[in-house]
């Protein structure tokens, strides 16, 4: 961080703004010296703390907040929000305490960390879930279903017909298909439930809450109808089908989350066995 300060303010009111405030902020100096500090940089959401805060500061000298660097999300004059690396300093000139702030402009660096974080968790081709977050997803799930006393569902789906469309038509087309069932995936589940893409055509959908089986092979029937649909590749359509095992996990029983899902998984290869486009619960 640069040691001269970006900007300063005093009772609320800013005081100082230099060069580099202008260009993070748009905000000319000749515009924000006078006003007040959360009407220009603060987010409605946070301005009542903002002010809550320094005037705690102000009342008791207390620096919980001051000369600790820390990551804010501040806001532009066209709306715009950019994160902030800032460090607070305060000063005692003639018993009026005046606020410096030096900062440095995060945002690119943020959002590179935000792509590797998505990378790690999604499936890079879907943008569903990946393995990796479904081991961790689960043990959550059943955490939640422990407190709660509610049985969530895991349902193992494996699609039917895939390796033809490939054949057939090249990998590019199969991903436009995989990508077409995850839509659809998302499309029958609820903000709770997880869909995830486990490897090549299989994925897990994680249904909380539900009442029983009957939900569970309601979800499953529901998503099996409409992966059945017609996907549209270039200039042809297709059809794939999709076979579906379902296991329980019944809150308080010890299950651990790979049981459950061997257990899903050992009804989809039954399903598969009995003709495919089945769903077999355990």
């Amino acid at each position: 961080m640069r040691t001269m300060p970006v900007f300063r303010w005093t009772s609320g009111l800013v005081t100082a703004w230099n060069r580099k405030a202008e260009a993070l902020f748009q905000w000319s100096a000749a515009d924000a010296i006078g006003q007040r500090l959360e009407r220009l940089i603060i987010s409605p959401e946070a301005a009542r703390a903002h002010v809550e805060s320094v005037g705690n500061d102000l009342r008791t000298g207390a620096a919980h907040a001051l000369d600790q660097v820390r990551e804010l999300t501040a806001l532009r004059r066209d709306g715009t929000s950019i994160t902030v690396e800032v460090r607070i300093k305060a000063l005692d000139i003639g018993g009026e305490k005046i606020f410096s702030a030096f900062l440095s402009d995060i945002s690119a660096r943020k959002e590179i960390e935000a792509l590797l974080e998505r990378e790690v968790r999604q499936d890079m081709l879907t943008g569903l879930l990946n393995r990796r977050t479904l081991t961790e997803l689960l043990p959550q799930a059943i955490a939640r279903a422990d407190c709660s006393k509610q049985t969530f569902a895991l349902l193992f789906v494996d699609l039917d017909g895939f390796k033809a469309v490939n054949d057939d038509f090249g990998n590019e087309s199969g991903d436009m298909v995989l990508c077409a069932v995850a839509d659809r995936l998302r499309a029958c589940l609820r903000k709770v439930d997880s869909a995830v893409r486990l490897s090549g055509d299989e994925f897990v959908v994680v249904v909380e809450a539900v009442n029983g089986l009957e939900d569970g092979q309601r979800v499953a029937t529901k998503l099996l109808e409409s992966i059945a649909e017609p996907i549209a590749l270039h200039r042809v359509s297709v059809s794939v089908g999709a076979s579906a095992g379902i296991a329980l996990y019944q809150p308080g029983t010890g299950m651990s989350g790979d049981a459950v899902l061997n257990g899903a998984d050992a009804r989809m290869y039954e399903a598969k066995r009995a003709g495919k486009g089945r769903i077999v619960p355990a």
